[in-house]
């Protein structure tokens, strides 16, 4: 009976794990698709921007995944490897919305994030 117990408990937490975890490209997929909602609600992109948008978004976040994998446990290299990625990411999507709509994306995500700090305080 014993034995029975210790396999259920054993089996039942090996599918929970495999149920709750997510792989990187399905991590990369979601985030890719809330930063892209998040440039649709600030800056009104039509359907060809938001294609363009969303593409860019998920290869940043895949050479964020990559960069991640690479300076697992040193911030600081990671950090100083992801500012210029940055960089190029944010001019490209810059050179397709324009930066007068970039500036109102930036807005609203400062928006977003200091009302989340207001709300944690």
């Amino acid at each position: 009976m014993k034995t029975t117990s210790t396999l259920l408990i054993t089996v039942l937490l090996i599918i929970t794990t495999s149920a709750f975890s997510m792989t990187n490209q399905e991590r990369e997929i979601k985030v890719a698709k809330k930063n892209t909602t998040a440039f649709i609600k600030a800056a009104s992109l039509t359907k060809d921007e938001q294609s363009q948008v969303y593409k860019i978004l998920l290869d940043k976040e895949q050479q964020n995944t990559m960069i991640k994998n690479k300076y697992k446990g040193d911030k600081v290299a990671y950090r100083s490897a992801i500012k210029p990625l940055n960089r190029t990411f944010n001019r490209q999507i810059k050179d397709i919305i324009g930066a007068e709509r970039m500036n109102q994306v930036n807005d609203y995500k400062k928006a977003k994030r200091e009302a989340l700090t207001k709300s944690l305080n």
